[in-house]
């Protein structure tokens, strides 16, 4: 069984013959309610001829454009289903069912990936915000670490200084109180000295 291939062009056809046919009615209603409100004016009863007149008048264009499109659409399918091509067979639609299908499903696939790389690539910046957080965190206790060590080894080196300090006060006073001895031992062997008697010279 062979199904024949439709022309967007006819489809087309149809449907901008089913739009002029609504605005047809359209205006064949806007001329009912005209001759009803003129002739309401007067007081007077519509007459049936000149509603009809009017609506022939108002619809009449409109209605044949609808007709003349819609059978240039028609005459070209029958002209197509003249071309053998035009025909497809079981065959061919089984083909684009499967193409139609695999589209789809190579759709499907394509978001997938789209989906997962985007998550992945989301993922990947969690991850290097996250290390990039950790480094930080990292550098700034080894600096707090650095600096604690560095107040530590201050600390020893001041205790030091001011232990280096009282000792050499000490050793400064020890060598006061030596010099001191020492200025008053000479002191005393000088003072003994001149106290030992020189014998005279023989003539």
């Amino acid at each position: 069984m062979k199904q024949f291939r439709k022309s967007p062009i006819a489809i087309a056809c149809y449907v901008i013959s089913v739009l002029i046919l609504a605005y047809c009615l359209y205006v064949c209603a806007n001329a009912i309610g005209y001759v009803n409100q003129y002739f309401a004016s007067m007081g007077m009863p519509a007459e049936f001829g000149v509603t009809l007149e009017y609506i022939i008048q108002s619809g009449l264009s409109p209605f044949v454009s609808a007709v003349t499109v819609f059978m240039a659409g028609f005459i070209l399918e029958e002209v197509r289903k003249l071309n053998p091509s035009n025909w497809r067979t079981e065959d061919e639609i089984a083909e684009e069912k499967e193409a139609k299908k695999m589209a789809r499903e190579a759709k499907q696939i394509a978001k997938g990936e789209a989906a997962k790389a985007k998550a992945d690539a989301k993922a990947e910046a969690e991850a290097e915000a996250r290390a990039e957080a950790r480094a930080e965190e990292t550098a700034e206790e080894a600096e707090a670490e650095f600096s604690a060590v560095v107040a530590e080894d201050a600390e020893e080196l001041i205790d030091e200084a001011e232990e280096l300090s009282d000792t050499v006060e000490e050793v400064a006073e020890e060598t006061a109180e030596v010099a001191e001895e020492t200025a008053e031992a000479v002191a005393e062997a000088t003072e003994t000295t001149e106290d030992i008697p020189v014998p005279a010279e023989e003539e």
